[in-house]
């Protein structure tokens, strides 16, 4: 996915997986599994998060999103997909 700003000049954006997002970086939501968890999480397209980091052997993965920080699934963060 790319975008142009008001120079002309193009700024490619890197999609991926909530899952893959490293620590203290921020993203945007751009597509979420159709799953009921997800809006009252506060995880919608549109939406800013700043992931806090993963916990070991598979555990979930901590997200700031909407002022509140969560803890999300990492097989649903993998189907929460960002753009940064």
């Amino acid at each position: 996915m790319s975008y142009t700003n008001n120079n002309a000049s193009t700024l490619a954006l890197t999609e991926m997986p909530l899952s893959e997002l490293p620590a203290g970086s921020n993203g945007k939501i751009i597509n979420v599994p159709d799953n009921p968890l997800m809006y009252p999480l506060g995880l919608r397209p549109g939406k800013e998060v700043c992931s806090r980091g993963s916990q070991l052997f598979g555990g979930p993965v901590l997200v700031k999103v909407g002022g509140r920080q969560i803890a999300v699934s990492r097989p649903l963060a993998k189907e929460v997909i960002i753009a940064c």
